[in-house]
């Protein structure tokens, strides 16, 4: 869907800011452009590939709600003529008189208009609540590690609520800023030998401690010997 504006949110400036060069921030923002305008996949440098993950959730989380509202409206214009419609017909074939026809037509127009879209509200926020449930589902899905999965979902909305509540966001966006890092995580593992993914962190502990929050790079655990709760047992990609 080609669009003709793109929503730039502070987080992902504060992202931008923390890019190494110019080339960089540039690559990035012509990313974000001709995915967020115009739906294309952009060719994205290797070395940014783990940072693109975060502002591609966002942009898919922007035009999936612009794209709802859209349709949203369009439903609504149409009901609203089909009722103008219909009431205009049934006005006109009872009274003789034009004038109060349409003055009565447009008391009816006002009175959808106020219901469609309070109506419209309700609907918005039901699916949204839906939507939110069934990616936080998804997400324990795709977690290495979940001995508990109610209590890990549990966690995980009220980690959604602290970070969309500190930040100033809505809980969907609060989600994607989540799931983003907690992918990006979850990547990092997967790439570990089995005798040392005993160190990956429950779910629930995960979620419950913030762990999406941490410098990634510290997510790279070297040797069987790494203790996880002890920083100076880690090492880097870079040592």
């Amino acid at each position: 869907m080609s669009k003709d504006t793109l929503i730039v949110h502070r987080e992902q400036f504060d992202a931008l800011l923390e890019l190494k060069t110019l080339d960089d921030v540039r690559a990035i923002l012509l990313a974000m452009l001709e995915y967020g305008m115009d739906g294309q996949p952009p060719d994205i440098p290797a070395h940014l590939q783990f940072g693109w993950v975060g502002f591609r959730h966002v942009i898919d989380y922007d035009n999936a709600k612009y794209a709802s509202v859209v349709e949203k409206r369009r439903a609504a214009a149409l009901k609203r003529w089909q009722s103008n419609a219909d009431n205009a017909n049934a006005s006109i074939s009872k009274q003789s008189n034009a004038d109060d026809a349409n003055a009565s037509i447009s008391k009816q127009s006002n009175a959808l208009d106020t219901d469609t879209d309070t109506d419209t509200d309700t609907d918005t926020d039901k699916e949204n609540e839906l939507s939110l449930c069934s990616a936080i589902d998804q997400l324990i899905e795709l977690y290495p590690r979940v001995e508990y999965p109610e209590i890990a979902r549990r966690e995980l909305a009220l980690a959604v609520t602290r970070k969309a509540q500190s930040m100033g966001l809505n809980k969907l966006l609060a989600f994607q800023m989540i799931r983003g890092k907690t992918e990006l995580f979850i990547k990092a593992k997967s790439s570990l030998p089995k005798n040392q993914q005993r160190f990956i962190p429950d779910a629930a502990r995960w979620f419950r401690d913030g762990g999406y929050d941490a410098d990634p790079k510290h997510w790279v655990l070297m040797t069987e010997t790494v203790d996880p709760r002890n920083p100076e047992t880690w090492q880097n990609d870079g040592e």
